[in-house]
């Protein structure tokens, strides 16, 4: 049995919303809880927001990174739809959870939990559900307080952080920032958000074997997401899924030092 928590993180200007599935085989409200005490919160009453600004703020950049080490050894996947009809989040949520199980060979049953507002009513979630075969297979939770379940915390940073990764994939202007400590590279030498982002984040996709390997190629640096970790909504424009596909299909897993 495994845990999947899902948030979304709404991109108004560039159009789409970003969900995140966040998969641990062990509940992750506990070490939510753990983090949130060492950094003097209170959990159940206080939480992380991604949206909050980190910048020329020590504190919340230190929560900020204690939640990405959360991310260690537990897995992650997207789901890409038009913020146009965001009231039809929900099914491709269901859609993605059911692509994320069959994938990746996720057998037995599962907890999902859902953020508030992904669904019109609970029992509409339910019928989703079963709809998509998932009876037996999900023990689902729906409208779950994030302040409650932490888990949802750590959701809410994946989808932040793809949001804002696929945002400046397709954007004109790069926003830089600074290396910093820890990073490999000088703490002062500029990168682009979009790359340090990724950096952050590449190991942890849902992931299988490139199609492309070449045969014979003892190490490959490459493995494709678009078959166990991304879910493009259908409603997505060409222009859109062109690119979600371009930034999320494949993640690099060799040296970027």
């Amino acid at each position: 049995m495994g845990y999947f928590y899902f948030d979304e993180s709404i991109q108004e200007r560039r159009g789409f919303i970003i969900g995140a599935f966040v998969y641990s085989v062990d509940d992750l409200d506990p070490p939510v809880a753990a983090v949130l005490t060492r950094h003097g919160l209170i959990p159940g009453h206080d939480e992380y927001h991604s949206c909050a600004n980190a910048a020329g703020n020590p504190k919340h950049a230190a929560l900020r990174g204690a939640m990405r080490g959360l991310l260690h050894e537990r897995r992650f996947g997207v789901v890409v739809h038009p913020a146009e009809r965001r009231d039809e989040l929900g099914i491709e949520a269901v859609r993605g959870l059911r692509k994320l199980l069959d994938a990746n060979s996720l057998t037995g049953q599962h907890v999902a939990v859902f953020d508030e507002g992904i669904f019109s009513s609970t029992p509409d979630a339910q019928q989703l559900m079963d709809d998509f075969g998932l009876r037996g297979r999900v023990d689902p939770v729906f409208q779950a307080d994030s302040r409650v379940r932490g888990g949802l915390q750590v959701a809410d940073l994946v989808a932040h952080c793809c949001g804002r990764m696929l945002f400046e994939h397709i954007s004109d202007v790069k926003k830089m920032v600074k290396a910093g400590e820890n990073s490999g590279y000088d703490p002062d030498l500029d990168l682009e958000l979009e790359f340090e982002l990724w950096a952050g984040l590449r190991y942890n996709w849902f992931a299988g074997e490139d199609k492309n390997r070449p045969e014979g190629e003892e190490f490959w640096p490459v493995v494709d997401v678009s078959d166990y970790g991304l879910h493009i909504s259908d409603a997505c424009t060409p222009e859109l899924r062109d690119a979600a596909y371009g930034r999320f299909a494949k993640s690099y897993l060799g040296c970027i030092h």
